[in-house]
C-alpha cells in the first residue's frame, strides 16, 4: 500500500517557493497593473497637448518664439538632473532588497535632491521666460510650453514629497524589506508534494512470497559396491 499524496495546485507551490501567487489572471499584481494604467493615461494625457501644438504651430502667431527663448544647454543639464534620479532610485531599490537600510537612506534622499535641482532649474527658466515676453496668454508656444511643463514640475514636486515620506519612514525603521513584497495569500501552509498526511500513513506489508515451489537440491545416491 502505498503513501497518499497530497495534490497542490500550481499557484500554492509558487507561494511555498517564496514568491505570492499573481492577483490577476495576466500574472501582474494589482498595484504594478495601476501604476502602468497611471503611466499609460500620463502619455495620452502629455501627447494630447504635443499634439495639438504640432498640429497649430505653423500658424502665424506673434513673438517671442521658441527659437528666441530657449536655452538648450542649460536644459540639457537640468534633463539630464532628472534622467539621473532614475539611477538613484533603481539602486535604493536594490539597496532595500539587500536589507542595506543605510544606501536606502542614501540614494532616496539623492533621488529627492535631483529632483529639487530640476524643480529649481524649472522655476528659473519660467522666470527668465516671462522676463523676455512670454507668457501663458502671449501666443500657442506660451500657452502650450507652460501648460506642459507646468504639470510635468507638478508631477516631479509629488515625487519629491513621496519620496520624503518614505525617506522619513526608513530613518525610522519603519520601512523594511517586507513592504515591497505582497504578503502570500492567506490558509494553512501547504505541505510537501512528496509528503504523505499522517492518517494516510500505513505500515508498510511485506513483500508477498512467490506461490512457485522452492526446488530442493538434488542428492546424489551413491552407487552399490559391487
Amino acid at each position: 500500500m502505498t503513501e497518499q499524496q497530497v495534490a497542490i495546485p500550481p499557484s500554492q507551490e509558487v507561494a511555498e517557493a517564496g514568491h505570492a501567487a499573481p492577483e490577476t489572471t495576466t500574472g501582474v499584481s494589482n498595484t504594478k497593473l495601476a501604476m502602468w494604467l497611471f503611466l499609460s493615461s500620463d502619455c495620452l494625457f502629455f501627447g494630447a497637448f504635443i499634439s495639438a501644438y504640432l498640429f497649430y504651430r505653423s500658424r502665424s502667431q506673434a513673438g517671442p518664439k521658441p527659437q528666441d527663448v530657449y536655452n538648450i544647454p542649460f536644459t540639457s543639464v537640468t534633463s539630464f538632473v532628472l534622467l539621473m534620479s532614475s539611477l538613484t532610485m533603481v539602486l535604493a531599490l536594490a539597496a532595500i532588497m539587500r536589507g542595506d537600510y543605510r544606501r536606502l537612506r542614501i540614494w532616496l534622499l539623492a533621488t529627492a535632491l535631483f529632483g529639487a535641482t530640476f524643480i529649481g532649474g524649472q522655476v528659473f527658466e519660467f522666470t527668465e521666460f516671462y522676463r523676455q515676453g512670454l507668457t501663458l496668454h502671449k501666443n500657442l508656444f506660451g500657452s502650450t510650453f507652460f501648460v506642459l511643463t507646468g504639470l510635468h514640475g507638478a508631477h516631479v514636486t509629488a515625487g519629491i514629497i513621496w519620496l520624503l515620506s518614505l525617506w522619513g519612514l526608513a530613518a525610522q525603521g519603519r520601512l523594511t524589506a517586507g513592504e515591497t513584497t505582497p504578503p502570500p495569500p492567506p490558509g494553512p501552509r501547504p505541505r510537501n508534494r512528496s509528503r504523505a498526511t499522517p492518517s494516510a500513513r500505513a505500515p508498510a506489508s511485506p513483500a508477498p512470497r512467490s506461490s512457485r515451489p522452492r526446488k530442493l537440491p538434488r542428492r546424489r545416491v551413491p552407487s552399490s559396491s559391487r
